[in-house]
Formats: structure tokens, C-alpha cells, sequence
């Protein structure tokens, strides 16, 4: 009997903490409403998140500054999706042809290049705009948006867990 009620406990004991586990974490936001300023707002742009660090004439200028340069991007960036598809569709062709994915690689990188001119000069455009204080917040964001986005750093996580060498596998 005693045996009886210590398995019970210890199997009441495993679904609870299973139950508990199970629940998916609240975040700001996911409950279907608006995320609102001060939970993740200021990941879309870095000024929304110190709003009044900003005139209100800097504010007009750098929204105008990146109207622009997203305007500028979008052709590019929309092109570059296209020759991503054709990349895909030449390397699992029946018969490969390597000049045209060489052409298409070099194509790719063309448009990269671009990209990342247009998005350093909108930052230039935005860096004459500041004061020397604005400047050093300005300049010291770079660092953490790289490893917000996961250049920086050992990467972990489930994907990058998933697919570690293992005996045997195709992809390492």
C-alpha cells in the first residue's frame, strides 16, 4: 500500500512539472494585441527606442532618410530573391550548367553590394545629422545589432544543437 501511494505521488509529481514545461512562455505582444513602446517596439528601428533623444526635426530627417533608403533597396532586394530562386532551380537541374551558377553567383554579390552600399550611406546621412553624444549612442548600437542577429558569438540554440557532427551525417 505504502509502495502504491509513493508511485502515485511520484507519477502526480512528473505531470505536473510535464504540464508546467508544456506551457508556452508568455511574451509581450503574443497575445494577439499591439506590441506597445518599452517591450520590443524599438527592434524595428533603433531611434523609436529613445525617442527623446531625438528632436523632432531629427526624427522628420532620419524617417525621410530611411524612406529613402528602403525605396532604394526594394528593387534590388527583389531582384536578389529572384536570382536566389534561379540559383536554386540551376544547382538541382538535371543537367548543371556551372558558368550559368558562377554568372548567377557573381550577380547575387553585385546586388549584395549594393545593398550594403545604400544602407551605409543612409547610416552616413543619419551620423551627420547627430551631436557628439547622439553620435556615441549611435555608433555603440552597431556591436549590439550584429549579435542580436547572431554574427557575433557561439551559436546555439536547437537548430544549431540538431545538426552537429555526428557519425555518419551528410552534412558536416
Amino acid at each position: 500500500m505504502k509502495t502504491r501511494v509513493i508511485r502515485l505521488a511520484v507519477l502526480l509529481a512528473l505531470f505536473a512539472t510535464a504540464t508546467i514545461y508544456a506551457q508556452e512562455p508568455v511574451m509581450p505582444g503574443n497575445d494577439g494585441g499591439e506590441m506597445v513602446a518599452g517591450n520590443f517596439a524599438h527592434r524595428n528601428f533603433p531611434g523609436e527606442r529613445h525617442n527623446n533623444l531625438f528632436t523632432e526635426e531629427q526624427k522628420a530627417a532620419i524617417k525621410q532618410i530611411r524612406m529613402k533608403s528602403m525605396k532604394d533597396a526594394k528593387p534590388l532586394k527583389d531582384r536578389l530573391r529572384e536570382l536566389n530562386a534561379h540559383y536554386q532551380t540551376l544547382v538541382t537541374a538535371e543537367k548543371v550548367d556551372m558558368d550559368a551558377i558562377y554568372s548567377n553567383i557573381e550577380k547575387t554579390d553585385r546586388l549584395k553590394t549594393e545593398l550594403a552600399k545604400i544602407k551605409e550611406k543612409a547610416n552616413q546621412d543619419v551620423r551627420a545629422l547627430l551631436t557628439e553624444e547622439q553620435l556615441l549612442r549611435f555608433d555603440s548600437r552597431k556591436g549590439r545589432m550584429a549579435a542580436r542577429r547572431g554574427m557575433k558569438g557561439k551559436r546555439t540554440g536547437t537548430f544549431h544543437n540538431a545538426y552537429k557532427k555526428r557519425e555518419g551525417s551528410i552534412w558536416y
